[in-house]
């Protein structure tokens, strides 16, 4: 009780003074606002010095209750509470750690949320479309629900990888397919023998599979490539041209006509069978089809050896045969070298002789007749066949008496001429009896038989058995001889010889002897008997090749006498050289054992060999006819025209004026920016093939297209990625990836690809998927509409929302708009709210109120017992006081007080002496220090002060690389609480998958600046080089992404050319090949006859070959058996090598006088 009055006063009664006191109790009306909390019944009437018992809103909790009903004079029983009462949000604590999530680590109150964030790879429908953020309140009991939502890993479904096996995966026991993958999980594939995940042989035959973010790509295991066809040597492949073989295809060859396979002359096909190295297997050749020694043919002659197939072997008769067997008949024929052999070769026949006859004498009369066999094969007997004929009885061949003269024979000749038969002479009866008749008479002859011509006076008489002429006189018996007349005379006789005799002294007796021409010798021809006598007639015979004109006798007076003319053997006319094709002759008439030259045209050599001379001759033969000739002037041979680098021709031999075209394979050309420029051509001259060698095929060159919004560039060559972007083109083959900018992708969906891969194609120009690179290849991802904000307008500005607060609503750093981008996640960032305006930080309502918020304008809740009132255009409750001219600041209102004051401050503001005045200043929250920051020293924050921090690079609020998660806002609360989150390191995306380094382990998730160590393939380096280094380390960048290099494979370097060959003219790289080819006429083996050969690039940077080839001239054996000729060379003859025959004496080439020898 407090007194109220103490006055003395004057009772009337008593009449006296008597003091009249009056007590009171101090009574405190209703508490000020507090926020958040409920005032108890008992605070509506407290009593001095009594408290105030202060009851929460629902999450909140009291933080501070210092109310006091304080006595603000000593006479007013009306007291004012004195203290404050805070009720602070309900603190939940750091937020608990969600499965699956990230989310900041800073304490959590009352009304306030934890975000979270499903890691990657999740959602909260568990598609790769759903959303991935949410928000956890603070519940008034000071606990997270966390059972609401959870993040759902985003599946892949994997479908069954043709031509592969799954080997391992992320799960522990391999799965069957299909398979469910979820995040980060993975399976290793292995590709089935003979595949590979580009095709190409020595390249990755595993791939990995991985699911991140619902997504999962699937390469395809491609069967390995051989290529086209190869070139087969005289084979054509049987295939549509420009095909593809893949692994298990099999390409089937065809010999060219006159070759085989192997040893089996009737096999004429054979197959090759793509193999899982990228080679074909069962490199057989076609070997040309031969045949050895032509049968030897009775009466006939040819060439000897090895013969080539289609070839013919000519058979010349020998003199007196031909092929049918008659005087006109073909003298030679030909066989022919086929698939199973020679052909059946003909037979040389004598000629059939002409018909025979028996001379005939002058007197008409045959003096022989034919022996009973010979009478028999009179009309069928054939040259060399002898026929015999027997001399009437008194005749014989020289005359004589000889019985070995009586029979006589004669073949016919060449001509099937017979000589002369049945050429008897009379037994000369006065010779071979020796019957002189006597001194005066004349023996003459008779058939067996003679008789004595006697002179007049004289006459025949036999004395003796011997006829004789008169009686015996001087001149005996014997005088002069059978062929004069002796006369007597006084002691001797003297002779008169007969015509065609002369008188000659013979020991001691004169006899009459033959006159004697002597010999006749005619040229080319020979002359019977050697020795001419009187009325001898001359059998002249032309050696062959000449005819016979004239004759002669030798005359009664021992000259020769001619017939008509004397003889002579001219040469036989063989006419005007015919002509031969593809050469020139002269046209003069030739003769017997005279040659004409024929000349091959240019471009032509005999036989066709380019070592074969182009001059040949032919002879004129006995029989008037031309040598005949084997091989004719053919179009020089230039062979199979060389293998070109990616490049196809026609697997064929050329001859001169033929031209063979090269056709660039797909992706190559001449000229590498002119795609037209595929075909080159080589023509056979008569110096070989012009140019020596065909125009290489260089691999096309795409030009490099620029686009907008592209970030970076890289081009791969093979393993080979480079980011350089330099280079204005690409090589055909060659693929460059473009990287977009962040904000772009390809679909300008923000799931769509943040790169595309152009290849450069066959076509010279960048394609996507066989089809060209369309104009705009990186598209601004859209975000859709914009996001509604509560008491805000807004209106698009390109990619920007520009939002404007309604009036009396403001953002909580007081602007009325603000601007919201599109960020690259395809989201709008984070919009401010529109708050409404506080309006009572500068409105107090006086001593005795408080002041309630509005819109855009505020009132007054006063006290018991006060009203508002409009002071100065100032909204107060109550009369002034001793709360006059004091502001408290101007965040507080100012309480009177007895002999004093106090201020009650707004939220967030606490009551301060500053010098002799209480004022309302900013609560301290502290200093604020965050771990990854840009901020690097502390940084105290006063109500209602806010501070930016900016994560330190490769840091982040959700641990994702988005630029707008690279910060955020920390703001003093007014209870003095910082509400901040952490800056966690930045996931990077998977691993790429790269084709030529070793599996990786499972590497999990990868943060910023973690390391991470791998290996190139076997073969391969990180410069291509041999030795060079094959461990690569890298790590995790700021922006979420690998910093990588990929393995080059080890080059081998060019491979050299053999001598009388060519090679691949491009380095191989690992397990890549260079092809050998032999020039023709040349193998890469003493023993085969085999002419190229592919050499492989090995991991040490060399080839699979301890030496460098050789091409060695093919060997045509030992030379042929040419019967009656010697050689000069018994050992084998190679390629190009020449062999000399010389013909055995008496022999010639053709068998004709002064041929070659």
């Amino acid at each position: 009780m407090r007194l109220a009055s103490h006055d003395p006063i004057c009772d009337p009664i008593l009449r006296k003074w008597v003091v009249r006191q009056r007590c009171y109790t101090v009574k405190c009306l209703s508490v000020p606002h507090i926020q958040h909390a409920e005032v108890q019944s008992l605070c509506n009437e407290g009593l001095e010095n009594e408290g105030c018992d202060i009851k929460c809103d629902e999450g909140y909790e009291l933080a501070e209750n210092t109310l006091k009903c304080k006595a603000v004079d000593e006479v007013t029983p009306v007291g004012a509470w004195d203290g404050e009462s805070i009720c602070s949000p309900v603190s939940c604590g750091v937020p608990p750690d969600v499965d699956n999530t990230l989310h900041g680590y800073v304490a959590t109150q009352y009304l306030g949320s934890a975000l979270y964030t499903c890691l990657s790879g999740y959602s909260l429908n568990g598609l790769r479309t759903g959303q991935r953020e949410f928000s956890v309140p603070c519940r008034a009991d000071g606990s997270f629900d966390i059972s609401v939502v959870t993040c759902k890993p985003m599946t892949c479904d994997v479908a069954e990888a043709p031509n592969a096996k799954i080997v391992a995966c992320s799960m522990g026991d391999l799965p069957t397919s299909p398979v469910s993958l979820g995040p980060h999980e993975w399976l290793k594939y292995q590709c089935n023998e003979g595949y590979t995940v580009s095709g190409t042989p020595g390249t990755p035959e595993w791939f990995k599979v991985t699911c991140e973010g619902g997504q999962h790509s699937m390469p395809q295991c491609r069967p390995v490539e051989c290529g086209e066809a190869p070139g087969s040597v005289y084979a054509t492949a049987e295939h549509v041209v420009g095909h593809v073989f893949t692994y298990e295809e099999e390409v089937t060859f065809r010999c060219q006509t006159g070759y085989h396979v192997g040893l089996n002359r009737s096999k004429k096909t054979f197959q090759r069978t793509c193999q899982k190295d990228g080679t074909f297997d069962n490199a057989l050749e076609c070997n040309r089809s031969t045949c050895e020694n032509p049968p030897v043919v009775e009466n006939a002659t040819s060439m000897s050896g090895i013969v080539d197939y289609g070839a013919q072997v000519v058979y010349h008769c020998v003199s007196g045969h031909t092929v049918a067997g008659t005087v006109s008949g073909s003298k030679k024929f030909e066989i022919s070298c086929g698939d199973l052999g020679f052909t059946e070769p003909k037979t040389c026949t004598p000629v059939k002789c002409s018909s025979a006859s028996l001379w005939l004498a002058n007197d008409g009369e045959t003096r022989a007749t034919w022996t009973a066999d010979s009478e028999a094969r009179l009309s069928v007997v054939r040259h060399l066949e002898p026929l015999e004929f027997r001399c009437l009885d008194g005749f014989s061949l020289d005359g004589s008496a000889d019985p070995l003269q009586f029979i006589g024979s004669g073949t016919c000749d060449s001509l099937g001429v017979f000589p002369i038969m049945g050429h008897c002479k009379p037994i000369d009866d006065c010779v071979v009896g020796a019957h002189t008749c006597g001194p005066h008479g004349t023996c003459v002859d008779e058939h067996m038989n003679y008789s004595c011509h006697c002179e007049s006076g004289y006459q025949e008489h036999v004395v003796e058995e011997e006829k004789v002429c008169g009686n015996i006189d001087d001149c005996g018996e014997s005088a002069c001889g059978p062929n004069g007349v002796c006369v007597d005379q006084v002691g001797g006789y003297v002779c008169n010889c007969h015509e065609g005799y002369n008188a000659t002294v013979e020991e001691n007796e004169t006899v009459c002897d033959i006159v004697d021409c002597g010999n006749y010798s005619v040229g080319n021809g020979t002359v019977e008997p050697l020795k001419l006598v009187f009325n001898d007639e001359a059998l002249v015979t032309c050696l062959p090749g000449y005819t016979l004109t004239g004759g002669l006798k030798c005359g009664s007076d021992g000259e020769f006498v001619a017939i008509g003319s004397l003889p002579v053997c001219l040469p036989r006319s063989c006419g005007v050289p015919p002509p031969l094709e593809g050469s020139t002759h002269s046209e003069e008439e030739v003769f017997f054992q005279g040659s004409v030259e024929y000349t091959c045209n240019t471009g032509r050599t005999v036989g066709g060999f380019s070592a074969s001379p182009t001059i040949f001759s032919r002879s004129c033969l006995y029989d008037g006819t031309f040598s005949e000739v084997d091989l004719l002037c053919l179009p020089r041979s230039c062979g199979v025209p060389p293998l070109a680098f990616s490049a196809s021709r026609p697997d064929a031999a050329l001859v001169f004026g033929q031209v063979v075209t090269y056709t660039c394979l797909p992706g190559f050309a001449r000229n590498p920016k002119d795609r037209s420029t595929t075909t080159s051509e080589l023509s056979c001259t008569e110096n070989g093939f012009v140019p020596r060698a065909p125009e290489i095929c260089i691999p096309l060159l795409c030009d490099r297209q620029a686009f907008d919004n592209v970030n970076y560039t890289r081009v791969t060559v093979g393993c080979n990625e480079s980011d350089d972007s330099t280079f204005n083109w690409l090589v055909f083959g060659s693929r460059i990836t473009y990287t977009c900018l962040s904000g772009f992708t390809s679909t300008g969906q923000f799931s769509g690809a943040m790169s595309t891969t152009a290849v450069c194609g066959a076509s010279g120009a960048l394609e996507l998927a066989g089809l060209a690179l369309p104009s705009s290849i990186c598209k601004r991802v859209s975000c859709g509409t914009p996001p509604s904000v509560l008491h805000a307008n807004f209106r698009l500005i390109g990619q920007k929302v520009e939002y404007t607060c309604e009036a009396g609503y403001a953002t909580s750093d007081g602007n009325t708009t603000f601007v919201v981008e599109c960020e690259h996640s395809g989201h709008f960032a984070p919009a401010h709210e529109c708050r409404n305006v506080d309006d009572c930080p500068s409105h107090s309502c006086g001593p005795h109120g408080t002041c309630i918020d509005g819109i855009n304008d505020y009132t007054c809740d006063c006290q018991p017992g006060y009203e508002e009132t409009d002071v100065s255009g100032e909204k107060v409750c109550g009369n002034v006081n001793d709360c006059d001219g004091v502001g408290c600041g101007g965040y507080g209102s100012c309480l009177d007080l007895v002999d004093g004051y106090k201020c009650q401050c707004n939220p967030g503001y606490e009551q301060i002496r500053q010098g002799n005045s209480l004022i309302c200043t900013a609560k301290s929250c502290g200093n604020v220090s965050v771990a990854n920051s840009r901020t690097h020293m502390p940084v105290s924050l006063f109500y209602p002060q806010k501070k930016t921090i900016m994560c330190e690079e490769g840091y982040s609020t959700d641990a994702s690389a988005q630029i707008g998660s690279q910060k955020f806002e920390v703001e003093c609360s007014p209870t003095g609480i910082l509400n901040i989150q952490s800056c966690q390191p930045v996931v990077c995306d998977a691993f790429p998958s790269l084709t030529c380094i070793n599996p990786l382990a499972e590497v999990g998730n990868n943060v910023f600046a973690r390391n991470l160590t791998y290996s190139c393939l076997e073969g391969y380096s990180i410069d291509g080089s041999p030795g060079g280094a094959t461990v690569i380390e890298t790590s995790c960048s700021s922006d979420g992404s690998w910093s990588v290099l990929d393995c080059q494979p080890i080059t081998c370097g060019s491979f050299p050319a053999p001598s009388n060959g060519i090679a691949s003219p491009v380095a191989a790289l690992y397990q890549g090949l260079v092809h050998v080819s032999c020039n023709a006429g040349y193998s890469l083996s003493r023993v085969s006859h085999i002419r190229e050969a592919t050499y492989s690039c090995t991991v040490a940077g060399k080839y699979n070959t301890s030496r460098a080839p050789t091409c060695y001239p093919r060997t045509c054996g030992r030379p042929p058996v040419v019967p009656f000729a010697t050689c000069g060379r018994t050992t084998d003859v190679n390629f190009g090598d020449s062999v000399v025959y010389k013909c055995e004496e008496g022999y010639t080439d053709g068998g004709v006088p002064d041929g070659n020898t």
